[in-house]
């Protein structure tokens, strides 16, 4: 599967140890943290991240859904190129939340399965 890395948000395991991640939990967690970032947000990484949140505070419809979709799409095919990518709008829930779904396919992985994650904004 390959090396893990740190679960963020931080959170300490049963032994006192910091989490780790892998494998394809390790994509989820690394989409997450593309989409939930501004780009330019971090001055030591100003490219990662997603400008997809310009359209958040609009007008809400199906079509501004399909545009961030697409935004968070090249996104993560730019940032994250272990895998392939492939970012649908799904719905806006009665309580404000904005829902994608979100396909991979790690390049590395032997199985040909597509994955599925729906992310709330």
């Amino acid at each position: 599967m390959g090396a893990s890395g740190l679960k963020f948000p931080l959170t300490i395991s049963g032994i006192g140890r910091f989490d780790t991640v892998d494998g394809l939990s390790k994509y989820v967690q690394n989409a997450k943290r593309i989409i939930n970032t501004i780009k330019r947000e971090r001055f030591y990484e100003p490219n990662m991240g997603s400008t997809g949140y310009k359209l958040l505070f609009r007008n809400f419809n199906p079509q501004n859904g399909a545009i961030i979709a697409n935004i968070f799409q090249e996104s993560l095919n730019e940032q994250e190129p272990r895998a392939l990518w492939n970012v649908s709008y799904v719905e806006e829930t009665l309580d404000g939340k904005v829902i994608f779904r979100v396909f991979f396919r790690s390049k590395n992985e032997e199985a040909s399965d597509v994955f599925t994650e729906e992310f709330e904004i």
